[in-house]
């Protein structure tokens, strides 16, 4: 999954990171998915 976070100064999206397996990010409130687990 690749995440983007929106730039305060720009007003544009930016790449934060590619993500495999899991996602885990603290901003903008903690949160952990299991993206493996989102396939059957």
């Amino acid at each position: 999954m690749h995440a983007y976070e929106l730039d305060g100064m720009t007003g544009a999206y930016v790449a934060t990171g590619i993500h495999r397996g899991r996602l885990k990010v603290s901003v903008p409130f903690p949160v952990v998915i299991d993206l493996d687990g989102l396939v059957p």
